[in-house]
């Protein structure tokens, strides 16, 4: 009698060890395009993200950086403590070398501009840290003037004096090759009576926007720094006056309460954000009559909401700068006012000379 055993039943066994062996392999290779796939699209799409993400912390961190100099309210601030620089008339940035690659950040952390290599370290086998400059860039002149050092290398000098600092920019980029970028130091002088008046009254290889004074015991404060104050009038700078009409304009911080601040946190009024499509961290546009003199606590006039601000403008208005421009249109800080501050003030065995900028070193 023929067996009609099922086929299948006899050889079900080697058929089903076949399938397995066979869906493992397979399950293994679609395996491998999964993974070769998802490599494909780490190496294309992430790594633009990543680059993005890199790009984003690194202008969130140049945006940090940068130090912003109080307004000259009274001239008895000053005396031989302090440095003077006639401030280049120009855009403030960063300048970054990082791997062989030098750029310029704006105050926004923005890319201005890239250059390579840009700064050479004269010695070929020092490698690592990176350069951080806080510079002005002159666009007539397409020259960045050095304005103070953050970063050499592998060595941070935020808590350095002002005046070792100066001294160090001023060795560190004599020592290097520079190339496809202008980059200069700028002069800076005594602060006495001679040193005011030269920085005042010289002309320089480039145009003047006011005069800074530099505490010389003074670190790199991040934020605002009330050891720095910059002070302009229509000699020395032709933007004495953010405007020229009597009405003050100024830039304030809109908090998620309308309350509208200053840089430095003093508020000055409020604003109906619904009415106006604003959100907490806006910054808005508004202009002023006056300023309350009569009360200590920050207090202005006919505070009157303009318009949205454009995200440029990067930070808001601090409390001397929008004081200075009332005072500027009302009882102007002269030049004379100052001198007489620094008569009273000045030692007769202060240094009188420039040292720095075009000139080497110290006198003394």
């Amino acid at each position: 009698m023929k067996n009609h055993t099922n086929r299948n039943e006899i050889f079900s066994p080697d058929f089903q060890s076949y399938n397995t062996i066979r869906s493992e392999k397979l399950s293994e290779k679609s395996r491998k395009r999964d993974i070769e796939a998802r490599n494909n699209k780490f190496r294309s799409f992430p790594s633009k993200l990543k680059k993005k993400k890199i790009n984003h912390i690194k202008q969130n961190f140049l945006a940090r950086q940068f130090m912003t100099e109080c307004y000259l309210t009274s001239p008895h601030y000053i005396n031989s403590d302090y440095l003077i620089i006639p401030r280049p008339s120009g855009k403030r940035c960063m300048i970054l070398v990082h791997d062989g690659i030098t750029t310029s950040f704006d105050k926004n952390g923005n890319l201005m501009k890239s250059y390579s290599p840009g700064i050479l370290f004269s010695n070929s086998n020092s490698r690592g840290g990176i350069i951080l400059l806080d510079c002005i860039y002159s666009e007539n002149q397409d020259t960045y003037y050095a304005l103070d050092l953050l970063c050499w290398k592998m060595e941070e000098f935020y808590e350095y004096p002002a005046e070792s600092r100066f001294y160090f920019l001023q060795c560190y980029l004599s020592q290097c090759e520079i190339s496809g970028l202008s980059i200069k130091t700028i002069n800076i002088f005594e602060g006495n009576l001679e040193g005011l008046r030269n920085a005042y009254f010289w002309k320089f290889d480039y145009e003047k926007d006011g005069l800074i004074f530099y505490n010389k015991n003074s670190s790199y404060v991040l934020g605002i720094n009330h050891d720095i104050m910059i002070w302009k009038d229509a000699n020395c700078s032709l933007y004495a006056l953010n405007n020229i009409s009597e009405e003050i304009e100024i830039i304030l911080f809109v908090k998620y309460t309308g309350e509208l601040l200053t840089l430095d946190g003093f508020v000055l009024g409020s604003v109906d954000i619904e009415k106006y499509q604003l959100h907490h961290g806006n910054l808005v546009k508004c202009k002023i009559e006056a300023i309350n003199t009569d009360i200590e606590q920050p207090a202005v006039i006919g505070l009157e909401f303009m318009q949205k601000a454009s995200f440029r403008k990067g930070k808001a208005d601090h409390w001397s700068k929008i004081l200075y421009q009332y005072l500027s249109r009302n009882s102007p800080i002269t030049f004379i006012s100052i001198e007489e501050a620094f008569i009273s003030n000045d030692h007769i065995d202060t240094p009188k000379t420039i040292y720095f900028g075009n000139y080497l070193y110290p006198t003394v």
